[in-house]
């Protein structure tokens, strides 16, 4: 898992910490309210991580969930 995040941007360590102290789970506003990231900036880290298979995004409902993936916990 640190081999990984050693290669990730300041915001998306920054959202994967925050996953992981908060129990690998959390709303989308929920993480830019307490990171203080942009929204913007929030949508293009997310995107990121999702394309790198570190994060699940549920787009169920209006507000997203968060999560980490099996693989990464796996780490």
């Amino acid at each position: 898992m640190e081999n990984v995040m050693k290669v990730l941007s300041y915001n998306d360590v920054v959202v994967v910490k925050t996953l992981l102290f908060h129990g690998c789970m959390r709303r989308r506003n929920e993480i830019a309210r307490g990171t203080g990231i942009s929204r913007s900036s929030l949508s293009n880290t997310l995107r990121k991580l999702e394309e790198n298979k570190v994060v699940e995004i549920d787009r169920t409902f209006r507000a997203h969930t968060i999560k980490l993936t099996g693989w990464f916990k796996s780490l």
